[in-house]
């Protein structure tokens, strides 16, 4: 790497980091009087109380990953077959329903949720993980889907056609041909999914309330109060937790994808 090469990089990971080194002392700071650069005093009293299971912080952090979870796979589910059709096929009407599928996308979270929210009330939603995670799903799922629809644009129908003229079934094909080289899409989709359900906290609030004590609704109230050691170590998790998912998901892919150039070069 020549040093522009390097410089770049630099820069890219100071840009990255640079917003979490205060956060970092923030969650160790005891006394931190301004305009002093660094806390006056430590302690270790923030992280001790919030990964104490009484503090709410982990359960918290629980329900956050298993909300985020759920909404991306059904919000994954969900979209293959629309963006199957938005990214292969040509028809009347289908830039109306590319600005019908984005619309969540340019309009407020909080109007589609205070729309719904009637609606839940009357089916028995509010207050319940279902209602969330259906919540969650209206403004996550425009990513998602246009994520895949560019993929399959991109990987078109020729190696199906392929398949299918050699005797490969439906289910053959989408499990050997198509999902394998839409993976790289599946996962960049995913994490935005993901990563947005994840941080969410208007909408859960909205429709769920205190039923649902996801990490951002446990955090809220210390940020709040003005507590900056304990909102920094919820901060620091929701930062934290989902760049490793993010990156145990890329070291998959890469293996995934590894795997499959042996097989192919093999056969």
């Amino acid at each position: 790497m020549n040093k522009m090469g390097a410089a770049v990089v630099s820069l890219i990971l100071l840009v990255l980091a640079g917003p979490l080194l205060p956060l970092m002392l923030w969650s160790v700071a005891n006394r931190w009087p301004w305009p002093r650069l660094l806390p006056e005093t430590y302690s270790s009293r923030s992280w001790e109380f919030v990964l104490d299971r009484d503090s709410g912080f982990v359960i918290g952090l629980g329900w956050s990953f298993a909300i985020a979870a759920a909404v991306t796979v059904i919000a994954l589910l969900v979209s293959l077959p629309i963006a199957r059709v938005l990214g292969l096929y040509r028809f009347r009407g289908k830039s109306v329903i590319e600005v019908l599928v984005l619309l969540p996308l340019l309009m407020p979270a909080f109007v589609a949720a205070m729309g719904l929210h009637e609606t839940f009330i009357h089916w028995g939603l509010t207050d319940t993980v279902s209602g969330v995670i259906l919540i969650q799903l209206v403004p996550t799922m425009p990513y998602m889907v246009r994520t895949l629809s560019t993929g399959f644009t991109l990987i078109g129908t020729r190696l199906e056609d392929q398949a299918r003229t050699l005797g490969a079934g439906s289910l053959r094909i989408a499990m050997s041909v198509t999902l394998p080289r839409l993976a790289h899409a599946m996962v960049a989709g995913s994490t935005f999914v993901f990563l947005a359900s994840l941080g969410d906290y208007l909408l859960t609030v909205l429709v769920g309330g205190d039923a649902v004590p996801t990490l951002p609704l446990v955090l809220f109230p210390y940020i709040a109060a003005g507590d900056r050691p304990l909102a920094a170590v919820g901060s620091l998790l929701l930062a934290l937790c989902p760049l490793a998912t993010v990156l145990a998901l890329e070291s998959a892919l890469a293996n995934f994808s590894s795997m499959r150039a042996n097989q192919e070069a093999k056969g």
